[in-house]
């Protein structure tokens, strides 16, 4: 059975008739599109089509889990019910390489990601790096009808976790920190970002937090 997210659907029902077609539509607020679901059936002769656009929730917001004596972690409950419908609870865990915490990436996202850096030179040294350390680290993982993950011992120690962790929201992925380490890191962003000249940045020269651009 196919079962349908707020955060992430929108849904077409198209009647079919001999010259007729009403179409009756419901939106989310996140429609964000990765891939399409077709699903059709028939009852009483009349033909039903389901669109569902899938892919659409966005990872926000930092959560304050913790870490149990196996070395589990939850994921928060706001995300566990579209996640397991988006990617069926699994998960791929790798290192950062710019900074010292993890990162967990949907199973669907990872390959989106994994598909970028098959296609990267194997004799670029650089390039090869950094298939090294992304793949080379690269864990699955799955979580259990609790909701929880397992984070194995050598990511753990790359990123010195332990018991208070910081799951960190960063659209396509999550960022897993050590408490502490983050609320250092938080600290020095925000310090860098108010003495940071922006127009130095492609990216930020036309940035604004107002609704007009």
């Amino acid at each position: 059975m196919l079962l349908f997210s707020k955060f992430h659907i929108l849904s077409f029902r198209i009647l079919l008739s001999t010259r007729c077609y009403f179409i009756f539509a419901t939106c989310s607020f996140f429609n964000l599109v990765l891939l399409l679901h077709f699903l059709s059936f028939t009852i009483s002769g009349v033909k039903w089509v389901k669109v569902v656009l899938c892919g659409g929730c966005m990872l926000r917001g930092a959560h304050s889990i913790a870490l149990d004596g196996k070395g589990r972690m939850a994921i928060p409950t706001r995300y566990r019910n579209v996640l397991n419908e988006e990617c069926h609870g699994c998960f791929v865990c790798t290192v950062d390489i710019h900074s010292p915490c993890l990162l967990l990436f949907p199973l669907d996202r990872w390959e989106v990601l994994e598909k970028k850096l098959s296609k990267l030179s194997s004799v670029n040294p650089a390039e090869r790096k950094l298939q090294r350390v992304l793949l080379g680290n690269a864990i699955d993982c799955e979580s259990d009808s609790n909701g929880r993950i397992l984070i194995p011992q050598v990511l753990r120690d790359y990123a010195a976790l332990e018991k208070n962790l910081m799951l960190v929201g960063q659209l396509n992925r999550f960022e897993i920190w050590s408490e502490s380490k983050w609320k250092l890191e938080l600290a020095s962003d925000i310090e860098t970002l108010q003495g940071e000249n922006w127009t130095d940045s492609d990216g930020l020269r036309d940035f604004s937090l107002n609704d007009n651009g």
